[in-house]
Order: C-alpha cells, then sequence, then structure tokens
C-alpha cells in the first residue's frame, strides 16, 4: 500500500488502516490467515508455532542482530531507503524492529498491542545514530530476557490480547511480534548488501526456521 497512494486512499475511506484482503464491502486484516481463508473460501489449517521458549530465543536474536547492523553503516547511510518507499529509511526499520519487542512486552501490562511501540524521544527516527539504535536495543533485550527469566515461562500463553486485526492469545501475539521484528531486520540485511556492507553474521534461513516469514524481503 505504501507505493500506491490511490490504494490507500481508497482504504482509508473505508476506514482501514492497516493490510487487509477485501472481498465485496468485507475486508480482514492479512495477518488474520483463518478469516482471509474464510472470505476467499478455502480451506485453512492451523499451523504449529514454536514453542513461548523458543520464540523468546528467536526475538533476541533478532534484536541482537539488529544492533549488530546499525552500528555497521554511517549515520548518513542510516538514511538510506528505497526509491518507493523513501519514509522505510535504515534508521527507521531498526528502530520498528526494536519496537516491536518493546510492543509485545508493554501489551502484557496493558493487553491491547500497540504497533508504534514506546514512545522515544522527537528526534529518534530522524537523528539517532546507529550506537543510540543499539542501546535502545539493548534495553529491550534486557526487558525480554528479565520477563521471561521472571515470569514468561509460566504465564499463560491463551489469554487474549488486542490488537489492530482482532484478538490474539499472547502466544499468537509473541509470535506475530517477533517475525515483525524479524522481517524488518530481513531489510535491513538487504540494505547492507545495497550499500556494499557485509553484514556482521548475517541471519540464515536456519536462524529464522519456524517464524512464517514471507519469501520475499518486501511485502
Amino acid at each position: 500500500m505504501q507505493a500506491n497512494p490511490d490504494a490507500q486512499a481508497r482504504l482509508r475511506a473505508r476506514g482501514v488502516r492497516s493490510a487487509v484482503v477485501c472481498v465485496g464491502d468485507e475486508c480482514v486484516s492479512v495477518v488474520d490467515l483463518k478469516g482471509v481463508a474464510r472470505l476467499i473460501g478455502v480451506d485453512y489449517k492451523d499451523r504449529v508455532m514454536l514453542s513461548p521458549a523458543e520464540l523468546s530465543k528467536k526475538l533476541i536474536m533478532v534484536i541482537d542482530a539488529c544492533c549488530r547492523y546499525v552500528q555497521q553503516v554511517s549515520t548518513e547511510q542510516l538514511n538510506h531507503s528505497q526509491a518507493d518507499r523513501p519514509n522505510r529509511t535504515f534508521r527507521s526499520l531498526g528502530i520498528h524492529a526494536i519496537q516491536m519487542g518493546a510492543a509485545f512486552l508493554d501489551s502484557l501490562d496493558t493487553g491491547r498491542v500497540d504497533l508504534r511501540g514506546r514512545k522515544l524521544p522527537e528526534n529518534a527516527a530522524e537523528g539517532w545514530t546507529g550506537r543510540d539504535i543499539a542501546a535502545f536495543g539493548a534495553e529491550i533485550r534486557r526487558e525480554v530476557e528479565e520477563w521471561w527469566e521472571r515470569s514468561g515461562s509460566t504465564l499463560a500463553m491463551d489469554q487474549p490480547i488486542e490488537n489492530d486485526w482482532g484478538v490474539q492469545t499472547v502466544h499468537q501475539s509473541m509470535e506475530r511480534q517477533t517475525w515483525h521484528a524479524a522481517q524488518h531486520v530481513r531489510q535491513l540485511i538487504m540494505f547492507l548488501d545495497q550499500l556494499g556492507v557485509a553484514p556482521d553474521r548475517r541471519l540464515s534461513a536456519e536462524d529464522l526456521s519456524g517464524l512464517p516469514l514471507p519469501d520475499n524481503v518486501w511485502i
């Protein structure tokens, strides 16, 4: 939708603020795979998700990778973006990837996922250096570790959590936020390649196995 202003305008006229599949007047969020299957009339079988313990390790791994990558480029290179997505800069994607971990942790207290994540300084999206982003990432990584050790492993993962596309369990939300962060880190890897910088410990397919990531880096 970011690359198609006309499509954005049509969806916003219908009150839609996120990616959806529409048939007639009914729209379903693209992350609600069961709802999409019902809407288009195909059978759907739920996947087997990684365990919460595995997801916590994946989330920490993804945040660590993000912290490494944002420090591999200059402050000027943090403004690098795709021509058709000028607002999705290296800097903003790095911050957003880490924000997904923060959003999951905060939802455990609020009962709702806020994809904007933590409130950050006004200059973050335009002025943070790689070191600034990495410091934020280290903070969220520590919070994830402490949460898991303190209460995550005993939390009832079938509790409901609200979000922009409906209600999910804590387990489903944890998976969603983990793969969301991982997808943005894949985009950082692509940017490093475009800039001619070899990613420090490039995440592999095996590293990301078990997460429901799309084939394409941009969707």
